[in-house]
């Protein structure tokens, strides 16, 4: 694999930072992370627009958002990728080891990939144990900064109580999940917790919502409470590589009928319609070259 750092292109082997990187040291980076289908990342243009927001949340030069696009595009070609994610991390640079960054850093910027495996037409929505954990995260959590050590003992504590899913929870307030979103069906709406510094508003969470809205679902910005998540008939999450996901169970207790509900169903299929248009549109087609796709896509039947 190839990978790219700090404007030169090496073997994944071969990349290293610098030991005074501030990235690795302080925490001091942002990163996004795009899903690639069919050689064709998705829904680029919002992860670029996050990037900005984050670069610009931690007081980082927004100038490398701009190049992501390319980033992205040089990693697909050079990787020959079909189904892949890309992590892109941008920090603020190297320095000796301080608090207070000098002046004149040049920003660390890399970009790998991973290959992925392939989404199916027929697929379904995963089904997922929860765990409620506390919200240990810092107060800017809309900044997708690279401090993440909360989110890995959130998922070591549901991996404990023996749950894939890590649900954080402010007081009673269910917030998002250790690495996705977390949406409910209630009394016949759709619930979210509103985009504000207590989560990170998600790209999939982005998608989802205007699914939903397109279709006209009756949507409430409102968090779902820890008191009344076992009246809710469907809980699930989204990510970049989560897709959807339902959550079936929480700390041993069923939500709804123990299993992937009509909402949740509806909208994973919705959603894989989006990435089949976006793995149609291969850029190796484009570019005239004859290769078959690693999926052959068809329309997923959905219902209400």
């Amino acid at each position: 694999m190839w990978v790219h750092l700090n404007g030169r292109w090496v073997r994944r082997r071969d990349a290293a930072l610098s030991v005074d990187d501030r990235g690795a040291l302080l925490g001091d980076a942002v990163y996004e992370v795009i899903r690639v289908y069919g050689g064709r990342p998705f829904a680029l243009p919002h992860h670029q627009e996050r990037l900005a927001r984050s670069l610009a949340g931690a007081r980082m030069p927004t100038a490398p958002a701009r190049d992501l696009p390319a980033l992205v595009d040089g990693l697909i070609r050079r990787n020959d990728l079909r189904e892949a994610t890309i992590y892109c991390q941008i920090g603020r640079g190297a320095a000796p080891r301080q608090h207070h960054p000098p002046p004149g850093l040049v920003p660390t910027v890399l970009a790998t990939p991973e290959t992925a495996p392939a989404v199916l037409e027929a697929d379904e929505p995963a089904a997922l144990r929860g765990h409620l954990t506390p919200d240990l995260r810092w107060g800017r959590c809309a900044v997708k900064s690279v401090m993440l050590l909360p989110n890995v003992l959130a998922t070591m504590d549901a991996a404990t109580a023996g749950a894939e899913a890590a649900l954080l929870h402010a007081g009673e307030r269910i917030t998002e999940a250790a690495a996705a979103n977390v949406f409910a069906v209630k009394d016949g709406a759709l619930r979210t917790h509103p985009a504000d510094g207590a989560i990170l508003p998600g790209v999939t969470r982005r998608v989802v919502l205007r699914l939903a809205r397109e279709r006209g679902w009756t949507i409430r910005y409102v968090p779902v409470g820890t008191r009344e998540l076992f009246a809710c008939e469907e809980l699930f999450l989204t990510g970049t590589t989560t897709r959807i996901a339902a959550v079936t169970e929480v700390d041993g207790r069923a939500i709804g009928d123990g299993e992937a509900g009509p909402a949740t169903r509806r909208l994973y299929a919705e959603l894989l319609n989006r990435v089949a248009r976006v793995a149609r549109r291969s850029p190796r087609r484009e570019r005239g070259r004859s290769r078959p796709a690693a999926v052959c896509w068809g329309k997923v039947a959905t219902s209400r």
